[in-house]
């Protein structure tokens, strides 16, 4: 706009060679000054789109580093839920061995308790058996005596 509103003084072979030239420079100085701005402005987007780009980059690994991180999580979590069916089937196949030994075992004491009792009946009748034997005798020996005491034999004692 400046140059276009620019009014130079005429002279008379036209304009004032001094002052064209002076504003020349201006202009040129401008200029210069316009285009290293442009330059620096140029660079400064440069580096803003170079960061632009290492961020998407770093936006990308993060995302992928996520998703790796949540399929990892997956993974462990159903290898947890793996594993403790199988520690949960396992301890349910180690109770109900156990139950089956100790089912086995009390069933083993009742039968051995049944045989010592049935072992104790036996011996109670024996006994019974023989100290009967031994009271028949007694009264036999008993009765003898009365009968030889009776008859008045002597007995030898």
């Amino acid at each position: 706009m400046d140059i276009q509103l620019k009014d130079f003084n005429k002279t008379l072979r036209g304009y004032d060679v001094n002052e064209v030239r002076d504003f020349l420079e201006d202009l040129a100085k401008q200029m210069e000054t316009l285009a290293y701005e442009n330059k620096v402005l140029r660079d400064k987007i440069r580096e803003k789109e170079l960061l632009i780009l290492e961020y998407r980059d770093r936006e990308s690994m993060l995302k992928d580093t996520m998703h790796t991180a949540q399929r990892v999580t997956e993974d462990l979590k159903k290898d947890a839920t793996r594993e403790a069916t199988q520690l949960m089937t396992q301890a349910k196949l180690k109770a109900e061995a156990v139950t089956r030994k100790a089912q086995q075992d009390a069933k083993a004491a009742i039968e051995e308790v049944n045989r010592l009792k049935k072992h104790k009946m036996e011996l109670a009748a024996q006994i019974r058996s023989t100290l009967e034997t031994h009271l028949r005798l007694l009264d036999k020996i008993e009765n003898e005596e009365k009968v030889a005491i009776d008859i008045n034999i002597p007995t030898k004692r």
